[in-house]
């Protein structure tokens, strides 16, 4: 999704430079072509787009639990995730990269 977002955003900046040269007829408001206001909303609605999706993570975690099977064995002060949740599962993929928890 981020790229996506990122894409609109550089699309749509682009178009405010191709509106800037054009020279054939439009409908004006307020002074300037009506697809330069169409252009430069949908840069910052992409910008936005952008910035929340970087801010709210790779994706939202389960509340943890103690499992009561595994209790005994557990280190104190530690609470294990439900079996099949995202993150409970021992992989390459919990090494860092792209799905690292964020600070």
């Amino acid at each position: 999704m981020g790229q996506f977002a990122l894409y609109v955003t550089g699309y749509s900046a682009y178009r405010i430079f191709e509106e800037s040269i054009r020279v054939d007829s439009s409908e004006y408001f307020l002074g300037l072509r009506l697809n330069m206001f169409v252009a430069s909303a949908l840069t910052l609605a992409g910008a936005a787009w952008f910035i929340w999706i970087q801010r709210r993570g790779p994706y939202s975690q389960p509340a943890a639990t103690t499992d009561s099977a595994t209790a005994g064995n557990a280190v104190p002060g530690t609470v294990t995730a439900p079996a099949g949740t995202p993150g409970s599962e021992p992989g390459p993929h919990r090494q860092g990269g792209w799905n690292r928890p964020r600070p």
